[in-house]
C-alpha cells in the first residue's frame, strides 16, 4: 500500500509540473528530438508505445521495448513537411526481465540558398539532425517497468555545428487493473555544445498517461490517452486507438488537443508472419502539406 502511495504522489507531482506554461518558446534546439518515428504510434496521435510492436517504441518512453514480442528489427521513412526527410531504424531485444534497445533518427531538410549580404545567392547547403540512442530497461517483479535512453546529438546548419547529449527517462506500472497502465516520462535531460558563439539548450519534455486494451477472442482493442508538455510549448494532449482485427490488420487513429500543427491522424498495420508494415497519415493544419510515414519491421 505504501508503494502505491508513493507513486500516486509522484504522479500527481508530474501533472502540476505539467501545467505549468512556458516562457521560452521558440529559444530551443534539436527539434527531431520531438518527431515521433513510429508510423505505427504516429497513426495513434504519438501514443501507443506499449500497444504498437516495433523497434522504434522505446524512443518515445523507455521502458516500452520490455512490452515488445521477441526481437525486432524497423526501418522507417517519413515523408515531412516541405523537403523535410526523415530516416529511422531500431534494433529492439526484449529479454523479458530486461531490454537492449538501438536507434538513430536522421533529418534532411532539404537543399536551402545561400546568400551574401546583399540578398544574391552564393551556393546551397543541406542542413541535418542526427540522433543515436542506446536504450536499458528493467522489469522490476511484474508490475513495475523502468527503463533510460542515452543520446548522442549532431546537428549542422552550413557550416555551423553542434554535439551533445542528452537521457530519458520513463516508467510503467502495471495497475491491479486489467490491462490498465499508468506510464510517466521524462526526455531531453543533457547539454550539447555552442554552435558559432550561442550554447543550444534541449526542449525538456514531461509526460503522464494511461493506456487500456481489451483483448477478446475476434478483436484487440487499445485506448491511450497522454498529457505532455516541453518547456518551448504549452500543455498538450493526444488521444489514440488501435483495433487489432482478423489477426493480421490494425487500423489506428489519432487525436491531439493544442497541437500547432497537427491534430488528426489515421494508421494502418498489417502483421504477416514474422513482417510488419505500418503506415500513418497526419493531417497537418495552418496550410501545411499532410505527413506520410511507413514503416517494415521484422521479428525474429
Amino acid at each position: 500500500m505504501n508503494k502505491i502511495k508513493f507513486i500516486l504522489i509522484m504522479l500527481i507531482a508530474v501533472v502540476g509540473t505539467l501545467n505549468a506554461q512556458h516562457e521560452n518558446a521558440g529559444e530551443y534546439g534539436f527539434q527531431v528530438l520531438e518527431i515521433a518515428t513510429s508510423p505505427a504510434m504516429s497513426g495513434m496521435g504519438d501514443t501507443g508505445a506499449f500497444s504498437t510492436n516495433d523497434a522504434l517504441n522505446f524512443l518515445s518512453n523507455p521502458a516500452a521495448g520490455l512490452y515488445n514480442r521477441g526481437k525486432i528489427v524497423t526501418a522507417s521513412q517519413s515523408f515531412w513537411l516541405l523537403d523535410t526527410d526523415i530516416i529511422s531504424g531500431g534494433l529492439s531485444l526484449n529479454k523479458r526481465k530486461y531490454h537492449w534497445g538501438y536507434a538513430f533518427r536522421h533529418v534532411s531538410y532539404g537543399t536551402l540558398d545561400q546568400r551574401d549580404e546583399t540578398g544574391d545567392i552564393i551556393g546551397e547547403f543541406s542542413p541535418m539532425d542526427f540522433v543515436g540512442t542506446i536504450n536499458y530497461a528493467y522489469r522490476l517483479g511484474a508490475t513495475h517497468y523502468f527503463g533510460i535512453n542515452a543520446n548522442i546529438l549532431y546537428e549542422k546548419i552550413h557550416t555551423a555545428s553542434s554535439y551533445g547529449f542528452s537521457t530519458d527517462l520513463g516508467y510503467v506500472w502495471s495497475t491491479p487493473l486489467k490491462d490498465v497502465k499508468l506510464y510517466t516520462g521524462v526526455k531531453n535531460l543533457g547539454t550539447t555544445s555552442k554552435m558559432d558563439k550561442e550554447k543550444i539548450d534541449l526542449p525538456i519534455n514531461l509526460e503522464l498517461g494511461i493506456s487500456k486494451e481489451f483483448i477478446s477472442r475476434y478483436y484487440d482493442l487499445a485506448f491511450d490517452v497522454k498529457a505532455h508538455k516541453s518547456e518551448d510549448t504549452d500543455l498538450a494532449y493526444n488521444f489514440g486507438m488501435q483495433v487489432k482485427t482478423f489477426e493480421i490488420l490494425y487500423l489506428r487513429t489519432g487525436y491531439k488537443e493544442n497541437n500547432d500543427s497537427n491534430d488528426l491522424s489515421f494508421g494502418l498495420g498489417i502483421d504477416y508472419d514474422s513482417f510488419n508494415i505500418d503506415y500513418a497519415y497526419m493531417q497537418m493544419t495552418n496550410g501545411l502539406d499532410d505527413v506520410h510515414k511507413i514503416s517494415l519491421s521484422y521479428k525474429f
